[in-house]
């Protein structure tokens, strides 16, 4: 869960804000089925830079405590928004700069009885789902598993802010030298 300092900014952010949004670029990689549904964006940066200070410090204080490392941040993105019908196939992140991430949930509309969950593959082979409401956070290693929503997004909206870091010492050259950013989910 977001702290409650963190849900009392980035939710009301996100309201106030959601007129903003924009069709988002398409995303390289071909995971998401944007060229038919399109994906919305709001970008934090420029917005509200207190808001960015709050989400680098609180998520990156969280995921210190959780990776038991030293952390860089990587980028922090506004919200994605999610529309009907949208499908994000299973992939993994950067490598260079996406080892410990974060999905914080800032809004859902969701039909009845509908959730759209996060899939999140071991590489045991596990495959675990987490379901997330407004003001609810998972943590991640986003360039070691694969992950996504390849369920059909069934609901008006879904909007997620993603961010990421890596160890201060990782110079992302080879996977071989990936950090054991955590063992287990």
């Amino acid at each position: 869960r977001m702290s409650e300092r963190l849900v009392s900014a980035l939710l009301p952010w996100y309201q106030t804000h959601r007129a903003e949004a924009v069709n988002e670029s398409l995303v390289s990689g071909g995971y998401l089925n944007d060229d038919f549904v399109r994906v919305l964006f709001l970008p934090v940066w420029g917005t509200s830079t207190p808001l960015v200070d709050l989400l680098m410090d609180e998520v990156g204080a969280m995921m210190g405590w959780w990776t038991g490392m030293e952390l860089q941040h990587a980028s922090t993105y506004g919200a994605r928004v999610y529309q009907r019908g949208a499908v994000l196939l299973n992939h993994v992140d950067v490598m260079n700069t996406h080892l410990a991430s974060a999905v914080l949930q800032v809004h859902q509309v969701v039909d009845q009885d509908e959730g759209w969950p996060l899939e999140i593959l071991t590489a045991s082979g596990d495959c675990y789902e987490v379901y997330l409401q407004p003001g609810e956070m998972v943590l991640y290693e986003g360039a070691r598993f694969k992950h996504g929503r390849p369920m059909m997004f069934r609901g008006e909206e879904f909007a997620n802010v993603f961010s990421h870091f890596h160890p201060v010492t990782w110079n992302g050259v080879r996977h071989e030298n990936f950090p054991d950013v955590k063992a287990e989910l």
